[in-house]
């Protein structure tokens, strides 16, 4: 089936796409360069910027979720609604961590802590412990979408991808960027050095 344009669609692809382009063709501009898509005011051209800006935000989708989102989940040990359900750990008081363990364990009918091997270390036991409590909460989630229970998954979700979008382009065009400049400097060192 095929499905509509979405709320993740717009959000989460179509506007970091358009941003990403926007900031490019401001950097072609600004070393003196054409703009990347040239807009002449005409319907077909709005039509192929936002043709090319969804498949740019895909494309910054597919970096984001595969590089970055990596990175900032090592850097952070994890989702937070994996770590808020590490007994003693932040982000919810240890009455509600009780409370939301037993009623996942009432609900679903799943144990809510991981099976831990007997010679495991404590560091492989916390990461049992995250991709578990990671695991209760996409339960969680997908129970509500598919009840349609709210859609709160849906902006949570495409909020989510439209941050991560913004993270990922933002420094990619700090990389760009910066070569740029540092080009720039380069060519202006030399040709003072030269005269």
């Amino acid at each position: 089936m095929l499905q509509k344009f979405g709320l993740y669609d717009f959000l989460a692809n179509l506007i970091p796409g358009l941003a990403f382009l926007w900031a490019l063709s401001w950097l072609a501009q600004f070393f003196g360069h054409t703009p990347i898509i040239p807009i002449s005011g005409w319907i077909g051209d709005a039509s192929v910027l936002i043709a090319w800006a969804y498949i740019v935000g895909l494309l910054i989708q597919g970096v984001a979720q595969g590089v970055v989102e990596r990175i900032v989940l090592a850097a952070t040990g994890g989702f937070p609604s994996a770590r808020w359900l590490i007994d003693g750990g932040e982000g919810f008081t240890e009455e509600h961590r009780r409370q939301l363990k037993d009623a996942i364990h009432d609900y679903f009918a799943e144990p809510v802590e991981p099976k831990n091997p007997k010679d495991a270390d404590e560091k492989t036991i916390q990461n049992l412990r995250l991709r578990r409590y990671q695991e209760l909460f996409y339960l969680c989630y997908n129970l509500v979408d598919q009840k349609k229970l709210s859609d709160r998954p849906l902006a949570f979700n495409a909020h989510y991808g439209l941050f991560r979008a913004l993270l990922t382009f933002s420094l990619t065009l700090l990389i760009v960027y910066g070569s740029a400049l540092l080009w720039k400097w380069n060519a202006i060192a030399q040709r003072e050095v030269k005269s």
